[in-house]
């Protein structure tokens, strides 16, 4: 009866799983994932905030975004993402630019995630944008910008 006992805690117990504190979101990620991640928690209260410089969303807004794409690394540790990921958000949502064709990689702080694509894009520091045109590179942003984020943005766009 012991043996029975002994046997039947220690089943209780291997079939325990061990809760912990959410994870930290990482790789290729939704926005929506990243809003909610605790980790993120400064995404979410300063979307809508940025006040972007009207002219030079005028440009942008007008241009045929027809083969270009962002692909866009970033930390929620990070206080150069914290600073630059929601006004680049405000930015795309004010030039309508498609959702769809905004990909954004969550890295940890060894700049680290599952998949290849921050290796294959040699990712060194985040924040880093990086604009494709046509599957091109065209030009990225890392960590900050001397300029006000919508003109380096137009300056990667701008024909």
């Amino acid at each position: 009866m012991q043996k029975i006992s002994i046997l039947l805690i220690v089943v209780m117990f291997s079939a325990c799983k061990t809760i912990s504190g959410p994870k930290e979101v990482l790789g290729k990620v939704e926005i929506s994932d990243l809003a909610a991640d605790s980790s993120c928690n400064w995404l979410a209260p300063n979307l809508g905030k940025y006040q972007a410089d009207p002219s030079v969303l005028n440009k942008m807004s007008t241009m045929d975004f027809t083969g270009f794409s962002w692909k866009v690394y970033l930390g929620c540790w990070c206080s150069d993402s914290k600073k630059m990921i929601p006004p680049f958000m405000d930015i795309m949502e004010s030039i309508h630019f498609p959702k769809e064709r905004i990909s954004f990689y969550a890295l940890d702080l060894n700049k680290e995630a599952p998949g290849n694509d921050h290796k294959q894009d040699s990712i060194e520091y985040v924040p880093t944008i990086i604009l494709f045109k046509d599957n091109k590179e065209q030009g990225r942003i890392v960590e900050n910008t001397e300029y006000p984020l919508e003109s380096a943005l137009w300056l990667l766009l701008a024909p």
